[in-house]
């Protein structure tokens, strides 16, 4: 079956490893097992050359004729075709068989290949890890023009937003990104960031809020403000000692809303970080 497809190409026993196993690490391959008597073989071909264009380079179709490949299909255990294998570095990482319609064969390639802006935006965060702001920012941009829905380009506009000092753009952003995706946790930090941002510009600062307390030491809203006010100074190990204070006083605090914080901070500092480790020690140590 020929096609002038460049992303689809036929494939002997000679050439599957070159073609598959051997190919570039950032181009996902289907192996397609058809043969020219299979009505559903011709069905799907059609589809998986359109999908292969569609991702412009990330998705490789490699057919390989049954009838001409016996070694390969006894090989991989083909007993029913069409029958596609999913190659990724060289390893197969998903298979399935028949002529599934192109909706489910998107689902499951967006599993494992990335899009245009998502490469764009990978770069983008690669930039911000380097200190290179403004080329991060670009990146991010232009990922958000072309894909508005792109959550890598959302992170990374929203910790731009923060450096900046623009906190609605910054809660615009991470508020955005929902808990189905893999950004979500580095979005809620930035979102419970912005919450500390807040509480500490109602409270007028933690100087304000230290000076309160020094006369009255006893007034856990006051140390709750002020724990408040250092997360948003991200003096995180301060803010947590002071969430424990107000612990240590009262377990159910304003219904737990020092534990809640706690946690906040939690997110904002990494949830496996070793501050994150000692801290939720020392909160079950107080509350059980």
């Amino acid at each position: 079956m020929s096609s002038n497809n460049p992303y689809v190409i036929d494939a002997t026993l000679e050439t599957f490893e070159s073609e598959v196993l051997q190919a570039p690490d950032n181009v996902t391959v289907l192996a397609d097992f058809w043969a020219p008597w299979c009505a559903p073989c011709r069905q799907l071909g059609p589809v998986l050359e359109k999908l292969a264009a569609s991702y412009s380079g990330r998705v490789k179709i490699v057919k390989i004729n049954t009838d001409e490949n016996e070694e390969l299909s006894m090989h991989f255990g083909i007993q029913g075709i069409p029958a596609v294998k999913v190659f990724q570095q060289g390893k197969l990482i998903h298979e399935f068989t028949g002529a599934l319609p192109e909706f489910q064969i998107r689902q499951i390639l967006d599993q494992f290949v990335s899009s245009e802006t998502d490469d764009i935006a990978s770069q983008g965060l690669e930039w911000l890890k380097e200190g290179q702001t403004e080329k991060a920012k670009q990146c991010f941009e232009n990922a958000f023009t072309i894909d508005p829905d792109n959550k890598k380009a959302m992170l990374g506009l929203a910790q731009i937003a923060v450096q900046e000092g623009d906190w609605e753009k910054a809660e615009h952003m991470a508020g955005a990104i929902e808990i189905t995706d893999q950004e979500y946790e580095e979005a809620q930090g930035i979102v419970n960031r912005l919450e500390f941002v807040k509480e500490s510009k109602a409270s007028g600062g933690s100087e304000a809020c230290a000076e309160r307390l020094r006369d009255d030491e006893c007034n856990l809203d006051v140390r709750y403000a002020l724990a408040c006010c250092l997360a948003a100074e991200q003096k995180y190990q301060e803010s947590l000692e002071e969430f424990l204070a107000v612990i240590k006083k009262n377990k159910n605090y304003r219904d737990g809303a020092a534990k809640r914080a706690m946690v906040k901070v939690f997110s904002i500092i990494g949830q496996r970080s070793a501050l994150a480790d000692e801290y939720r020690d020392k909160l079950e140590w107080i509350l059980y």
